[in-house]
């Protein structure tokens, strides 16, 4: 167990690459799972040596509401996990981190299991810490109003709709409004800040 001041998502998960040892490094959460199905493809993804891929991304399903989340906004989320090592990077952004890949990745059949928000109010508790990461990242860009009138609605047909998150349900439909709703308060909070500074 390696322990080190916290200085963001990005770069503490970097000092964990930088801590592995094993030619293959799977990185994952506390909220998520390894089930045995996906275990097994990846040791035999690693045995069979692919020295054509640097990594290997997985769906990744999500608990919510009582069932799986398997359409919509949050489903199959490919999540580049598994990497050689010295082969992949974690990006340096505010939230939501990306695994930088230097070479191709490999793309695995099995679900990773996300147990993220075990109720409502976990999962409502999230907005404001993200918005106020979002607003950090977008304050060097210009506010719009029509960002505000469109990207909610657009929002919600793309996940309820396009990507059928009706067949998942009322946690479907939750989902695709609160979608919607959380890029509204983002974009307000945007416009919020942006007064502020001309303000102060």
């Amino acid at each position: 167990v390696y322990e080190k001041p916290w200085t963001g998502f990005g770069d503490q998960k970097n000092n964990s690459l930088d801590a592995a040892t094993c030619p293959w490094i799977l990185c994952l959460d506390c909220d998520e799972v390894v089930t045995p199905e996906l275990a097994a493809e990846i040791l035999n993804f690693v045995q069979s040596d692919p020295s054509g891929y640097a990594g290997a991304m997985f769906p990744r399903k999500v608990w919510f509401l009582g069932r799986w989340i398997t359409h919509g906004d949050w489903y199959p989320d490919h999540s580049l996990r598994l990497i050689r090592k010295g082969k992949g990077r974690w990006s340096p952004d505010i939230i939501h981190e990306k695994m930088l890949l230097d070479g191709k990745a490999k793309l695995l059949r099995a679900d990773l299991e996300h147990y993220s928000n075990p109720d409502l109010n976990s999962h409502l508790s999230k907005i404001v810490p993200f918005t106020d990461s979002f607003v950090e990242q977008k304050r060097h860009k210009p506010w719009r109003l029509l960002d505000v009138l469109f990207r909610p609605w657009w929002r919600f047909f793309r996940a309820y709709v396009l990507k059928r998150g009706f067949l998942d349900g009322f946690p479907g439909f939750y989902i695709a409004a609160f979608t919607a709703f959380s890029t509204f308060y983002r974009y307000a909070r945007l416009y919020e800040d942006k007064q502020t500074q001309e303000t102060s």
